[in-house]
């Protein structure tokens, strides 16, 4: 059997804040290695963007970007499928089957390729490569040119035809005059591909956007873990800790890897610079040109502009001897350049929504949880005697008597105030897996006292979400029992609705009230509570800031704009968020008690409309009984005529309700002094509704007033003192004192 006692041991504390922080260590282990990751695909797209496509005859020696069309430089090869004549051909077989589960599934009968060399040729000349000796981990993009299906075969071929243009991504050996795909000297993959270089750094960009919005979300994970462990639960507290670590992380990292990209920018420029010094041609200086102009183009924005200028004279210097014409022809080929970015506007726009929708979700359940959190440390422990109408928070123990018993648990017949239970038996899937269904299960609960040292009041907990601290588990044959229980004498925390208990008009009960009211009974102490709220509310908001970076770098890889020094605009967007967050969680605060205060205000006026209802049945009474009673009769005329109290103002409903009780006790004077008059039906039901909704009022006037104080405090406190202002809260009146004497009549 286990029991929960609600205060966790000294050593369960420590072994578990332990875990949290070994946890958050290992999340920013894997957000260091996600960010390198991220960071390598990133400066690899910002590096395929400097290079230039290089016409044949400008082409020296070291790292180039080409575009041609292509010639076949030996016998062409036959592709399986299609039985086209190619000069290479990648294809696959694919067919699709049932398994057991009578599930689709495809497999591979047949794949390879077969390819020769070829040459690329543009109007100045051409250049032959060395396809047979291209490395394996070579970027290969082609569009699929076949596939075929029949019946449950699909036929898939990717081919390169002569004539075909191709973009290709390598180095050319100025010696042996052959573009090998090999980027040994610069650190980028050999690219293939009949699109562009840019649509491949798009999905270099792409993957980068990933990766470095995991790493994000991995930090903010982390960083909730760790305030988790060291027992913090101050909202503001998650708000500094969370902007000011996402935001110098993020940014710290961005301009470390910012000056590494430069410095790789720097080392491709002056390895073409070195090149063409030695063999010097106009095509060659208006290509070098041309690189340093894009390089140029990419450092628009902070802060690549300021590493760009502090390196230009020094690392990228102007080509020697470049004329008008070259620089012209340079400047006309960058001007029709473009930068890296996705093409698959369907993809960026759905990979963004899918974030910003994630957030939301994540957002909007971690609101719900910060609000309760606050709305519990906010409203104070009150006693039992001293009770007041409205929302309120109270710890005692469990008591049972005659009016409220005890009952059974279902499965072990223990004594307790509420019960759940469930039985579970072991079965088989097709695939012989085991696993556990539910085959019955149930849960009941009662009414019950709550008691501490001022006194009791009944918790009506139908309604309420209850959290169990006995549970009990066993195992019979293939099925596995569980019942946990609420058993009488535990302490217990209680935050609910405390109204009017319909069984007895002069007390007040806790209970759910509207489906608005959060109404929570567990054997927890507050503190342990607050911290696992905190903890649950931390953590979900940690993964609506991942979902939200996500959506932010995927549009920015989207747009091309994703850079190592655009990482410190998006995290900004952490710091904007919380603020956003925290002013709405502040402005929902001052709603909830402003409306706290017009719902007990909206009770008061029921129960004096209701007491207005009154008057004619006591005007009926004191004209056949009592008509010698002018002045009573004129007074009860007179309430009869009266307006109603203008909503918020408890002077005007003071006066009303000492009127009112002036003439009830009048009435009820007169009544002492006519026996006959008391065994009257309409005289009973009068009396007895005025004892009700005047017990009734003295609750409400007290709840009225209590909430009052709070909403009042609240708008004249630091921040919500400022949002108060802003959004026109204003000062609220209360109900004075009540000093025990009546208006006269």
């Amino acid at each position: 059997m286990k029991k929960n006692t609600g205060t966790p041991s000294l050593l369960s504390v420590f072994f578990k804040s332990m875990a949290k922080i070994f946890v958050a260590v290992i999340c920013f282990a894997a957000a260091f290695f996600l960010f390198h990751w991220g960071f390598g695909e990133m400066r690899e797209a910002r590096q395929i963007d400097r290079f230039p496509i290089t016409p044949a005859e400008a082409l020296i020696k070291g790292p180039y970007a080409i575009q041609g069309i292509v010639f076949a430089e030996n016998t062409l090869v036959k592709a399986p499928y299609s039985g086209s004549e190619v000069v290479y051909v990648r294809y696959r077989l694919e067919e699709e089957y049932k398994d057991s589960d009578d599930k689709t599934r495809v497999r591979v009968l047949d794949s390879g390729e077969r390819g020769t060399d070829f040459s690329l040729g543009d109007e100045t000349g051409k250049v032959k490569t060395d396809w047979r000796n291209r490395p394996v981990d070579m970027t290969f993009s082609l569009a699929m040119s076949t596939r075929r299906k029949e019946g449950n075969l699909t036929y898939m071929e990717w081919t390169i035809r002569e004539g075909q243009v191709l973009t290709l991504l390598g180095e050319y050996a100025g010696d042996k005059g052959r573009f090998h795909f090999s980027m040994e000297s610069s650190g980028i993959p050999p690219i293939l591909t009949d699109s562009s270089l840019q649509a491949e750094g798009g999905q270099n960009l792409l993957l980068a956007s990933i990766l470095t919005s995991l790493a994000s979300g991995l930090v903010a994970l982390a960083i909730a873990l760790l305030l988790s462990a060291l027992h913090v639960h101050r909202f503001w507290v998650f708000v500094f800790f969370m902007s000011l670590g996402v935001v110098s992380i993020l940014t710290g990292m961005g301009m470390g890897q910012l000056k590494t990209d430069w410095s790789e920018a720097a080392s491709l420029y002056q390895t073409r610079y070195k090149n063409v010094e030695q063999m010097p041609s106009p095509p060659a200086r208006t290509d070098l040109y041309a690189m340093r102009l894009l390089m140029e183009k990419n450092s628009m924005q902070w802060p690549d502009r300021g590493l760009f200028l502090a390196m230009a004279d020094t690392m990228f210097p102007m080509p020697e001897g470049l004329l008008p014409q070259e620089k012209k022809r340079a400047e006309a080929l960058v001007e029709a350049s473009a930068s890296s970015y996705l093409h698959s506007f369907w993809l960026v726009s759905g990979l963004t929504l899918l974030g910003f929708v994630l957030g939301g979700i994540f957002f909007f359940t971690g609101f719900k949880s910060i609000r309760r959190k606050r709305l519990i440390e906010h409203i104070p422990t009150a006693r039992t005697k001293g009770l007041s109408y409205g929302l309120a928070e109270l710890k005692g123990l469990i008591r049972t008597d005659e009016e409220l018993p005890c009952i059974q648990s279902h499965l072990k017949k223990r004594e307790c105030v509420a019960w759940s239970y469930s039985i579970e038996e072991k079965r088989r899937d097709s695939k012989n897996k085991s696993r556990w269904e539910t085959v019955a299960s149930g849960s009941d609960r009662t009414d019950f006292w709550l008691e501490d040292d001022e006194g009791r009041v009944k918790i009506q907990s139908k309604d309420a979400e209850l959290e169990f601290p006995e549970k009990n588990t066993w195992h019979e044959g293939n099925r596995r029992y569980s019942e946990s229980w609420m058993p009488a004498e535990t302490p217990v925390y209680c935050i609910g609705f405390a109204g009017l208990d319909e069984t007895c008009s002069d007390r007040l009960a806790l209970q759910k009230g509207d489906s608005s009211n959060f109404f929570f009974i567990t054997h927890r102490k507050e503190e342990a509570l607050l911290l696992s709220m905190s903890s649950r509310s931390f953590l979900i908001s940690s993964l609506g800031l991942g979902s939200l970076l996500f959506a932010c770098t995927v549009l920015w890889a989207g747009l091309g704009w994703l850079t190592p020094g655009a990482l410190f605009k998006i995290s900004l967007s952490v710091p904007l968020t919380l603020l956003v967050y925290t002013i709405i969680l502040h402005y929902n605060d001052l709603v909830f008690l402003k409306n706290r205060v017009k719902k007990t205000w909206s009770d008061i006026d029921t129960i004096l409309q209701k007491r207005f209802d009154l008057w004619p049945q006591l005007q009926s009474i004191v004209q056949a009984a009592l008509q010698h009673e002018r002045e009573l009769l004129t007074a009860v005329s007179s309430l009869r005529t009266r307006p109603a109290p203008a909503e918020g103002d408890p002077d005007s409903a003071d006066r009303i309700i000492r009127e009112e009780q002036a003439v009830t006790r009048q009435f009820l004077a007169r009544v002492e002094a006519y026996p006959e008059l008391k065994t009257q039906a309409l005289v009973q039901q009068f009396s007895e509704e005025i004892r009700k909704t005047e017990d009734y009022l003295a609750l409400l006037r007290q709840g009225y007033s209590d909430s009052v104080e709070i909403y009042n405090t609240r708008i004249q406190s630091f921040p919500d003192l400022f949002l108060a202002k802003a959004s026109g809260f204003k000062p609220e009146k209360p109900f004075q004192a009540i000093s025990g004497q009546s208006e006269k009549i």
